[in-house]
């Protein structure tokens, strides 16, 4: 796991615990280095992120399932200036292809000079310190490219 600086403002790392969010799997699995989101069981549709009721059919018949750990670069950015509080730049983002689901994630301990359309990436889970909560680790899915 990767460690950010975290300044503790306005927190955009949501509550990750079984008491705190219904959807307490995703990060559980995500602190074990697995990627999961979930699939439909009435009509099949993998959703991203997860969800408990099917965007395609509304079904709460919902099960976890795990998603490959590498991905691809479809498009990216740099983001050189304007970074949030505790960040320093420059912050790089990518749409990537996972398996059959498409996302935006920030790209970690990864060379500006390595970007292209196509690179290969994997899962880089980032521990999120929050210092009014030193107990609890948080998590966040981000990726890297693969060497």
């Amino acid at each position: 796991m990767t460690t950010e600086n975290y300044v503790f403002t306005i927190d955009p790392v949501p509550m990750q615990g079984k008491e705190h969010n219904k959807l307490y799997p995703f990060y559980e699995a995500l602190k074990e280095g697995r990627l999961t989101t979930t699939s439909c069981l009435d009509c099949a549709k993998v959703a991203w992120p997860p969800r408990q009721t099917c965007p395609a059919c509304w079904s709460s018949k919902m099960e976890w399932v795990d998603l490959p750990t590498t991905g691809t670069i479809i498009s990216f950015t740099i983001q050189e200036a304007g970074f949030p509080i505790g960040y320093s730049g420059p912050l790089i983002f990518a749409l990537i292809k996972v398996g059959p689901v498409k996302f935006v994630t920030r790209l970690v301990d990864t060379d500006r000079a390595d970007m292209h359309k196509g690179a290969n990436v994997e899962l880089a889970v980032t521990r999120v310190d929050t210092p009014a909560l030193p107990t609890e680790a948080r998590v966040l899915p981000t990726f890297k490219i693969s060497k």
